[in-house]
């Protein structure tokens, strides 16, 4: 092998050992293991729970009639949900940021980078070299974690749930796109405390300039009811009116310029779909109509109780359930959608371009840095 070929194989290598050797790596291990636990003790049968193989079984509670016939499925998008949307997208990525900022930081240090640029190998080759370091960290966290709860489905409940290794995907898309401004935020500022913080700043900052686009999206669009309510509480060509445009305005190019994170659910779940004919999103598309149905089922018999007859209230009830803005976005959102905005490819690709021009700016600064 090339002396550049030698130092390349030893530069990933380097990294792979910074992985396995950093103690946070060792303590999200830990903490994957609590949702393991829970898929090997917890069972999801038919009609019931079973507590340890069967040892106890306690009958599914009422609410769950809202998730149809054989409930399973949808419990275990529910459980997905919790785990991997919340749980590890949200808590375990924040700590993955945190845990990995020092890669760039360290590097540029004086000695280190004396050592480390002396190598027969380009700064951006060392500069990206950090960026598949921190995907082979949450590649690592993230397979134990799906893996195991794969497992624990297979042998505590009978199921083969595909969906729950896909879910290694979303974790990794996530991640991708926030670790790459973290290194970013780490060459120009050569500190770990300034990439971490900032790293979460923006990762949760991120987050809700994509959820209020959403929300903000389901009230304004016209096919929607919901946006004629908010259209006659405005009057046109008020100074109220003018601040409104301007902040959809704001908040629309940030979401069509920064990478979307909140998306990395839903774009593995059409991507299994699409390659492999699950009808996840069906399911999803189900379970939710099953809980309206139920809910306004529900609304009818306490107007019934209180002896309420006036139908005047009937339709608030279900114009509010039926235009849920936790919901709007995940039932338009497509591969084949016609407008933009809900396009599978285009979140996609929005997302792609904005990490390719943070990663060329970040090998852009190194490479003209003095030491």
């Amino acid at each position: 092998m090339s002396a550049r070929t030698l130092a390349i194989r030893g530069l990933f290598q380097d990294s792979a050992l910074q992985v396995l050797d950093n103690k946070v790596f060792r303590v999200l291990l830990g903490l994957a293991l609590l949702p393991i636990l829970v898929t090997f003790v917890i069972g999801i049968h038919e009609h019931s729970f079973s507590i340890l193989f069967g040892l106890w079984e306690i009958d599914y509670p009422n609410w769950i009639s809202m998730l149809g016939d054989d409930p399973r499925g949808a419990l275990l998008e529910l459980f997905i949900d919790a785990v991997i949307n919340s749980f590890a997208g949200g808590i375990g990525v924040t700590i993955c940021v945190a845990a990995t900022a020092f890669f760039v930081p360290r590097m540029l240090e004086k000695g280190s980078a004396d050592l480390v640029f002396t190598k027969p190998i380009s700064r951006s080759v060392l500069y990206l070299s950090r960026y598949f370091t921190g995907i082979f960290f949450i590649a690592l966290l993230a397979t134990f974690l799906t893996v195991g709860m794969y497992l624990g489905v297979l042998l505590a409940s009978g199921l083969s749930y595909p969906a729950i290794l896909w879910s290694t995907l979303t974790l990794i898309y996530i991640f991708a796109l926030v670790h790459g401004v973290t290194m970013l935020i780490g060459v120009f500022t050569k500190s770990t405390p300034a990439a971490m913080i900032l790293g979460m700043m923006f990762f949760f900052g991120n987050g809700c300039v994509h959820t209020g686009w959403q929300v903000v999206d389901a009230f304004t669009t016209e096919e929607n009811p919901m946006s004629a309510v908010i259209a006659e509480g405005m009057e046109e060509g008020s100074p109220w009116d003018t601040v409104k445009d301007i902040a959809v305005a704001a908040l629309d190019g940030a979401h069509y310029v920064l990478p979307k994170t909140s998306d990395a659910p839903l774009v593995v779940l059409h991507t299994q779909d699409a390659l492999f004919g699950t009808k996840r999103a069906a399911t999803r598309m189900d379970m939710q109509t099953s809980f309206t149905t139920r809910e306004e089922e529900r609304r009818a018999e306490r107007r019934a109780e209180r002896g309420e007859t006036d139908e005047a209230e009937a339709p608030a009830e279900d114009f509010e359930s039926q235009n849920d803005p936790e919901t709007w976005f995940e039932q338009h959102f497509a591969w084949d959608a016609p407008e933009l905005r809900y396009n599978v490819w285009f979140s996609i690709l929005s997302s792609a371009l904005f990490t390719i021009f943070i990663l060329g700016l970040g090998c852009w600064r190194i490479r003209r840095m003095d030491f």
